[in-house]
């Protein structure tokens, strides 16, 4: 059953949190993965943008986006290179 709710006179805060307050939980985790770009990416990993280039044409590191703004999960990121030790260091 649907609630309305009046937030015509809400602050930003409190509208903000009633959204994450009712989010479904799978929906909350998803929102809570921490998302790198890949220059953020190459830095923590210690690897060349172009290295990051090349193992997602690959396939070897998931990523979403298109054209010029391209995010990675960093926990899918970490799996991937548990599942490829060759690319650890």
């Amino acid at each position: 059953m649907k609630t309305i709710v009046q937030i015509e006179n809400m602050t930003k805060t409190e509208l903000i949190e009633l959204i994450v307050k009712n989010r479904p939980e799978k929906e909350k985790a998803y929102l809570d993965e921490e998302l790198m770009t890949s220059k953020e990416l190459a830095l923590y990993l210690d690897v060349t943008q172009q290295t990051l280039i090349r193992w997602r044409q690959q396939g070897i590191i998931p990523f979403y986006g298109n054209g010029k703004t391209i995010l990675h999960k960093k926990s899918e990121i970490m799996a991937a290179l548990r599942q490829n030790p060759k690319l650890n260091k």
